[in-house]
C-alpha cells in the first residue's frame, strides 16, 4: 500500500470513523499464520512461555541476539509479543516477525493493528502484534477490541485499533488456545475490561469448554486512566500512593477479577515463594512506568489444568538489549 493510499484512508477517519476505514483494507480482517518449523519430536511436561513487547524492532538484531542467546529464553515454547512492524523505516523496512521467526526457529500468526501515517519512506506503515510457537498453529484471528482511544489524532497518527490474536496450537495432537493480547494503554480500568470481555467472546466462540486456553500480553494494566495526563502524573509524584497502587492492583484494575470472573487464573503466574505480589512478578522491566503484563490460564479440573511451576516469573531488566521489554516469564505444566 502507497503512502499516497494510506494518506487517502486517513483522511476518511474523521468522517467515517476507524473501524469503517479499517472494513476498505484487506490486511486488517486477515491473520498471517507462517508454520516454519517442524513440531519437536517430544512433548514436554513444562511449556515455557514468556511476554515480550518488541517496540517495533527498533532493536531487532540485539533483540534476536538475545532470544537465541539468554538461557532463560532460549527454546521457549510461546512468546506473546506486542508492537511488531512491518516495513517501517523506524524498524529497518523489514517484515520484523518474519525476521524473528526465522531467526530463532519458530512458527508465528501475525495480526495488523496499526496502518502508520506519518513517515512517508515508509514501504508500509504496518505495526501489529505476534505470537511464536515451537508448535504448529493449526488456525489463528485476529480479534479487534473496541476502541478506547482514536490514535488517528494523536502525534503519532494512525489507523486502527488494538487487537488480540487467537491462536490454536497443535501440541503433541492436543488443542491448546493461546491469545496475545495488547490493550489499549489510553483508556482507564473500565475500557481495558471492555476490550477484554471481547475476547473472552471469541475465546468461547472458538475453543470447546474443555480446552486449556492461555492468555499472556501487555495489559497496559498501569492502574490510572491513561487520557489523564494531570491525575497519572500526580500519582507518579506521590511515593505513597503509587506503593499502594502496585501492592493491589486488582482493586485498580477490572481485568484482573474480570479473568477469574471467566474461569481463568493469574494468582499462580504471579506467585514468588509463595507470596502473591503482581509487583513483583508482572512489572514491566521498563521502569519509568507502571505497568504489568499477565499471564492468565484456563482451569478446567484438577485434573486438567495449566498452572505454574516453582520457578515462576522471571525478570530480566540486566540482560535486556535496547528498548525491547522482556515483560515476564513463566513455565506451565500441563497435566493429563
Amino acid at each position: 500500500m502507497s503512502y499516497e493510499n494510506r494518506i487517502a484512508l486517513g483522511n476518511l477517519v474523521p468522517t467515517l470513523g476507524q473501524f469503517k476505514v479499517m472494513d476498505k483494507i484487506p490486511q486488517y480482517q486477515q491473520c498471517e499464520v507462517h508454520n516454519l518449523v517442524e513440531a519437536p519430536a517430544e512433548v514436554p511436561e513444562v511449556l515455557r512461555h514468556v511476554v515480550f513487547n518488541i517496540e517495533r524492532g527498533q532493536t531487532l538484531h540485539e533483540t534476536i541476539d538475545f532470544l537465541n542467546m539468554c538461557p532463560e529464553l532460549k527454546n521457549m515454547d510461546i512468546i506473546y509479543a506486542n508492537e511488531l512492524d512491518d516495513g517501517a523505516v523506524r524498524s529497518g523496512n523489514c517484515n520484523v516477525a518474519y525476521e524473528i521467526a526465522k531467526s530463532i526457529g519458530m512458527n508465528y500468526a501475525y495480526g495488523l493493528e496499526f496502518i502508520e501515517l506519518v513517515n512517508p519512506d515508509d514501504n508500509k506503515g504496518f505495526h501489529g502484534n505476534a505470537l511464536f510457537s515451537r508448535w504448529p498453529i493449526r488456525w489463528a484471528k485476529v480479534v479487534h477490541m473496541p476502541e478506547q482511544y482514536n490514535w488517528y489524532y494523536d502525534r503519532q497518527k494512525r489507523i486502527g485499533a488494538r487487537v488480540a490474536i487467537v491462536c490454536s496450537l497443535d501440541i503433541g495432537g492436543r488443542e491448546v488456545g493461546a491469545v496475545s493480547v495488547h490493550l489499549e494503554n489510553r483508556a482507564d480500568s473500565e475500557g481495558r475490561e471492555a476490550q477484554m470481555a471481547v475476547v473472552y467472546d471469541e475465546i468461547k466462540k472458538s475453543f470447546a469448554p474443555d480446552t486449556p486456553v492461555m492468555i499472556g500480553g501487555d495489559l497496559n494494566t498501569n492502574t490510572f486512566d491513561g487520557n489523564d495526563i494531570p491525575g497519572f502524573t500526580k500519582l507518579f509524584n506521590d511515593p505513597e500512593r503509587l506503593a499502594k497502587h502496585m501492592a493491589a492492583v486488582e482493586k485498580y484494575e477490572r481485568v484482573l477479577p474480570q479473568a477469574e470472573e471467566n474461569g481463568f487464573s493469574y494468582r499462580e503466574f504471579s506467585s514468588t515463594e509463595g507470596v502473591h505480589t503482581l509487583s513483583i512478578c508482572m512489572q514491566r522491566v521498563q521502569l519509568s512506568t507502571i505497568d504489568f503484563s499477565i499471564y492468565f490460564a484456563k482451569r478446567q479440573s484438577a485434573q486438567q489444568a495449566l498452572w505454574s511451576d516453582s520457578s515462576g516469573p522471571v525478570n530480566f531488566a540486566s540482560a535486556l538489549p535496547g528498548s525491547a521489554q522482556v515483560q515476564s516469564f513463566v513455565s506451565v505444566e500441563i497435566v493429563p
